[in-house]
């Protein structure tokens, strides 16, 4: 269900589930989502959510495996700020967290992200723009592996169908290594 009330936009839903890699409902698990969002001219602000549980593997050793259910309760929210401060200027502000509540005495678990990011048109067809990105995995966990990236982008669009991006990255956590697929990488 969605409206419009002036410049606020409100919407409201149940999904089969938080996240899921099928289209099919391999649970009876349901999931409410939202969004609220107000739009300026130059510039809009929004939150969405989604809530429920969620069936998965279990969190850890000490949790025996349920064949029926391992449910936990999972949410993500996000909010973006964007907006044109000038013809040229365009620039976002991206948060999101995820709320891992796995119950049977095994502590919550969250984790957080933010993106920052502009672009600037030094022309009509050609744009310049960079972004910032930081993801922490639980922030109660002093071992757990923040990771961070710096993007810069150029782009040039020659016709109306064809745009061109020309990208560089670097990736970093704060001990310096990575992990794949569970080890160190």
């Amino acid at each position: 269900a969605s409206t419009l009330i002036g410049p606020v936009s409100l919407s409201a839903g149940f999904v089969n589930a938080v996240l899921s890699d099928t289209a099919i409902d391999s649970d009876r698990n349901k999931a409410l989502t939202g969004r609220i969002a107000y739009e300026a001219e130059a510039w809009s602000i929004a939150g969405a959510m989604i809530w429920g549980s969620q069936q998965g593997p279990p969190i850890s050793i000490e949790q025996p495996e349920n064949n029926d259910r391992n449910e936990f309760d999972l949410a993500i929210f996000d909010f973006l700020v964007k907006g044109d401060p000038t013809p040229e200027l365009s620039v976002y502000l991206n948060f999101d967290y995820v709320w891992a509540h796995p119950g049977h005495g095994v502590p919550n678990r969250s984790t957080y992200g933010t993106s920052v990011a502009a672009r600037y048109a030094v022309s009509e067809i050609t744009g310049l723009a960079a972004r910032f990105d930081v993801v922490v995995v639980d922030p109660s966990d002093s071992a757990s592996e923040d990771e961070y990236a710096i993007t810069t982008t150029i782009d040039r669009q020659p016709t109306d169908e064809l745009t061109l991006r020309g990208e560089l990255r670097f990736d970093w956590c704060v001990d310096g290594t990575y992990k794949h697929a569970g080890t160190p990488a």
